[in-house]
């Protein structure tokens, strides 16, 4: 394990350690009495929030394949440059290739009772095999009452480009066939199950394989757990776009990196801009996208 920095700068925050992780991947883990949290290099990668008051709200998979091949599943992947498979290069890596980059450690500092860990990614020879533009990223994460995350993105090149972006985020719950899904009354969304767009009323719940984008919504959004007995809230900020995902059964077993039952346990709500929401970015312009997530007892 290596570090860009020296360690020694960051040792005056109380309660964040540098460490070696899962696979011995770098990360930086925050222990502050019940507020703990965790984040990796790998992908600039959320693995875990438990604030103070609550239990883990993340949910992160025991069979998460930890090395720099492939992305952690679980947490908060960053989706980046686009969503899904690259349309023009079908070998082009699924959702982009943030995810599975090993990003820089820039800076912790305390906020609002927490703590604050930024990290950054650069273009260069390896993104330019699968997207020729220049970028610069930042996921700026705030671990505390709530989780906050800002994904920013810069044009650092010569020409304008246009980018997909996710916080893919997973939820942690007692039982998926027992949540409900709050705030997306009456909205259109693409379901992928059968490729017919479709109009939802009311709270959503989840009886089988589940993968909808949402479109033209900025709303919040709220999970309903009636199993743990409490309410996860999404707020999102521009964002036009949000994907409900959980494979289920079948595709739950297809996976390598998801245990055979650990689909009852999550559902991914993502904060995102896709498909007819992409983001057009002139050289030197940034955009932020942000997701604040909070949890309180029903």
């Amino acid at each position: 394990m290596s570090w860009t920095q020296d360690q020694s700068s960051f040792d005056h925050i109380a309660g964040v350690s540098l460490i070696a992780g899962n696979g011995g991947m770098p990360a930086v883990r925050v222990s502050r009495g019940a507020l703990k949290g965790e984040l990796y290099l790998h992908g600039g990668h959320v693995t875990s929030w438990k604030p103070p008051h609550a239990e883990e709200v993340l949910f992160l998979s025991e069979h998460a394949v930890w090395n720099y091949t492939k992305a952690i599943r679980g947490g908060v992947p960053i989706c980046f440059p686009w969503f899904g498979p690259k349309s023009d290069q079908p070998a082009a890596p699924q959702h982009g290739f943030a995810r599975t980059r090993e990003w820089t450690l820039e800076r912790i500092t305390e906020e609002a009772g927490g703590v604050r860990i930024d990290v950054s990614d650069r273009s260069d020879e390896r993104s330019r095999e699968f997207w020729r533009f220049d970028y610069a990223l930042t996921h700026r994460v705030a671990f505390g009452d709530t989780l906050k995350m800002e994904l920013v993105v810069q044009n650092a090149g010569k020409e304008p480009f246009l980018f997909e972006e996710a916080q893919h985020s997973y939820f942690r719950i007692g039982n998926v066939q027992e949540v409900a899904i709050d705030e997306l009354h009456n909205r259109y969304f693409l379901d992928k199950t059968d490729g017919k767009t479709k109009k939802q009323h009311g709270k959503i719940t989840l009886q089988g394989e589940t993968d909808r984008i949402y479109f033209d919504t900025a709303d919040n959004i709220s999970i309903i757990d009636t199993v743990l007995r409490r309410c996860i809230t999404i707020s999102r900020k521009n964002s036009r776009s949000a994907v409900i995902w959980n494979p289920w059964i079948e595709k739950a077993r297809a996976l390598s990196d998801l245990g055979n039952d650990e689909w009852q346990k999550m559902v991914c709500i993502e904060t995102c801009n896709i498909r007819n929401k992409v983001v057009r970015l002139s050289p030197g312009e940034s955009h932020v996208m942000g997701t604040e997530i909070s949890v309180k007892s029903i």
